[in-house]
């Protein structure tokens, strides 16, 4: 629970400072590098904690882990305090003075149907996942076909990976792309493609595929999400941080949804079925998002506008 509260006042400050200091040109290059650093160093450092922890133990790893997150301590202090008083990039949220949150505004905001549909159709079913797959599963399933700890954390690593070289080229690509929707709906494609390919007769190869494919998926659909709430109507006048923190809030339901969805999977002894059921699902809830947003223009700022603040 201690990790959990670090974790999401860390990561909502630092989404903070990308809403600062990139500029609307620039959003989803800044959120694609957060979340490479994110998970590729979480998934680095499952794969080195699993190669320790055959020659020292789970303990000391542990202690070693705890050691290495109180060092973000010295480093905020040390290089990162000149961003609170460093001047961001002129823009028409940063120009008007903050307020704090009203409810017809939240409540507009939440009401936003573009702003439910990305949550239900897409924020839920990538955390589920990523959550569910690739921290749960991947290494339950692979540890009962008999393959060794440190041989799954270099499985995992594939994540991170995809994520450190493909998700800051996706992010240029969508900074300069006035159609950010379409980079979300192929990146949930590219998920869903990962569960369908699924086969348990390809053993820690089928494995392989998903982990690289969810990587790839990832590399579009995290940048792109994020772009696309900060330019849903009313995101401004609630105050942008404050918006992003409330869909980022929301996915994490399906964090903690998907282990218990894939945990009930491995119960259920059709893993293949299963899987590619679910790979079938997240394609379907990606087409009908697909044909809600271009059926629901007008529920998203003027792209143009939003790119000359």
């Amino acid at each position: 629970a201690m990790v959990g509260v670090g974790y999401g006042l860390t990561l909502m400050s630092a989404q903070g400072l990308v809403i600062n200091f990139s500029g609307s040109n620039g959003r989803a290059r800044g959120f694609a590098s957060l979340f490479a650093g994110l998970y590729s160093g979480s998934i680095c450092g499952a794969a080195a904690g699993a190669i320790l922890a055959e020659r020292f133990g789970y303990g000391k790893v542990f202690f070693f882990g705890a050691i290495v997150v109180l060092l973000l301590i010295v480093f905020s202090w040390s290089f990162m305090r000149s961003a609170a008083t460093r001047p961001g990039p002129v823009s028409e949220s940063s120009a008007t003075p903050r307020q704090r949150i009203q409810l017809v505004p939240l409540l507009k905001f939440i009401g936003n149907p573009v702003f439910i549909a990305l949550n239900l159709l897409s924020s839920l079913p990538a955390s589920i996942a990523v959550a569910g797959f690739l921290h749960f599963f991947t290494p339950v399933y692979l540890d009962q076909i008999g393959v060794r700890d440190s041989t799954i954390g270099q499985v995992l690593i594939l994540y991170g990976i995809c994520l450190i070289y493909f998700g800051p080229l996706v992010g240029r690509m969508i900074d300069r792309s006035d159609n950010k929707k379409y980079y979300m709906i192929f990146g949930g494609l590219l998920g869903g493609l990962a569960f369908a390919s699924f086969n348990t007769e390809f053993g820690i190869f089928s494995v392989i595929l998903t982990v690289f494919l969810l990587g790839l998926s990832s590399s579009f659909v995290l940048s792109s999400q994020s772009t696309m709430v900060l330019e849903l109507k009313g995101s401004r006048e609630l105050g942008e941080g404050t918006a992003l923190g409330i869909f980022r809030s929301i996915s994490r339901i399906g964090q903690v949804v998907g282990p218990i969805i894939f945990g009930w999977i491995l119960l259920s002894g059709e893993l293949t079925d299963v899987i590619t059921y679910l790979g079938f699902f997240y394609i379907g809830a990606m087409l009908i998002l697909a044909l809600f947003v271009i059926n629901h223009p007008g529920k998203l700022e003027n792209q143009k506008l939003a790119l000359q603040s």
